[in-house]
């Protein structure tokens, strides 16, 4: 029995060593206080961030806090490690040598464990762990830098290119600090993040995207826009909700080349199609001035003919070849030539006494006189048609 016992005992100690080992850490942190050591302070200082935290089950990995100042700026992120001495989370914050004035606040506390629970909360005025100093010495600026304009340099660019941004912004008190855009394809997809720098010259700040080289076709649009400056004011907006008139967008297309100029020969007013060469593919598009007289395709070795009702003569025409990526040519201008004869003109009665022909004809056609087959005079027929040719005398019966 002494034995039977001694092998019971060994089993249940063994099985309930086993039980505690499958035990599951589902405690979130506790955080007990915050504290900071200065209450005030000038900018380039430094405070310094303690915090009591506990987890009894697998301890704590992490704790970091969020400071900004508390009429809105950047926010900054202390992240703390453990003291053994103090037994506490400590970490330093070096306040900006051009930090603004005013109160600054310990607006948000992190920490997780070593079993990945994690707490997390914002700190308001009237918890027990917000905690706040205050700067002085620094700036008095408390106004957002202002946006007032977004540019960008392309409207269609080809994978690989480079898109130029340009963004006019200004803060007439502290100064801008930091100026980004964010990029992104129509309807979502990753956003592009592009830093800006000041120039001189333009006065603006610029910057460049690399469009990647297998970027897919489609538009996309500057979407946001942040500015902080000097002194910690932020200002960002996005440019599709709030303020469209900064709003940008581009185009990426694999064929960014115009067609070459479109070859077009030559038309009178008796034809009926505009006809010559141009790239395969493109769109033809006619114009009589501004109006469109027709459109066609041209075919894969090039040649096209577009059909148009019959134009005067003398009027020009302009020819554009576009490709289907939407890029188009420069112009081709071509007048129709007039190879329509005059009608017959019609002729007063001339006398021996007549020292003119007169009558009417074709506005603007020349008018020539002959007796037998000497030109005896030329004249030009006028607007409304009427002309007048001045000849000598004439024997009755020429």
């Amino acid at each position: 029995m002494v034995v039977l016992s001694l092998v019971m005992s060994f089993v249940l100690v063994n099985s309930t060593a086993i039980f505690a080992s499958t035990d599951i850490d589902t405690t979130k942190p506790t955080i007990k206080s915050i504290k900071l050591d200065k209450d005030t302070l000038e900018p380039g200082g430094q405070i310094r961030v303690q915090v009591e935290a506990e987890d009894l089950e697998s301890g704590v990995k992490q704790v970091y806090v969020k400071l900004k100042r508390a009429v809105g700026g950047v926010e900054s992120t202390i992240f703390l490690t453990y003291n053994e001495k103090t037994q506490r989370y400590e970490g330093t914050y070096n306040v900006p040598s051009n930090a603004g004035n005013g109160k600054w606040e310990l607006f948000f506390i992190y920490a997780n464990d070593k079993a990945g629970n994690e707490y997390y909360t914002s700190i308001k005025e009237g918890s027990e762990l917000y905690r706040t100093f205050t700067v002085t010495g620094g700036f008095d600026d408390t106004t957002k830098p202002t946006i007032k304009s977004t540019k960008i340099d392309k409207e269609t660019v080809q994978a690989g290119g480079q898109v130029g941004i340009q963004v006019e912004a200004e803060d007439l008190e502290s100064g801008i600090k930091t100026t980004y855009v964010k990029l992104q394809k129509e309807g979502g997809g990753v956003e592009r993040t592009i830093f800006l720098t000041y120039n001189e010259k333009t006065q603006r700040y610029e910057g460049t995207y690399n469009v990647p080289s297998d970027a897919g076709n489609g538009k996309w649009e500057l979407f946001f826009i942040y500015a902080n400056d000097k002194a910690g004011n932020e200002y960002y907006t996005s440019t599709t909700r709030e303020r469209n008139e900064l709003y940008q967008s581009f185009n990426i297309v694999k064929d960014i080349i115009p067609p070459n100029l479109p070859q077009v020969n030559e038309i009178n007013d008796k034809d009926k199609y505009v006809t010559g060469t141009a790239e395969a593919g493109s769109t033809i598009t006619v114009k009589a001035g501004t109006t469109v007289i027709g459109t066609g395709i041209a075919k894969e070795d090039g040649t096209f003919s577009v059909s148009i009702v019959l134009q005067k003569a003398g009027t020009k025409l302009t020819i554009k070849a576009t490709d289907n990526a939407g890029n188009t040519s420069e112009t081709s201008e071509v007048t129709v030539k007039d190879v329509t004869a005059p009608n017959s003109p019609t002729v007063n009665e001339v006398t021996e006494t007549s020292t003119s022909v007169t009558g009417t004809a074709e506005a603007g056609s020349t008018i020539t006189v002959k007796a037998g087959t000497t030109v005896i005079g030329t004249g030009i027929a006028k607007e409304d048609g009427t002309f007048s040719v001045s000849i000598v005398l004439q024997k009755a019966g020429t």
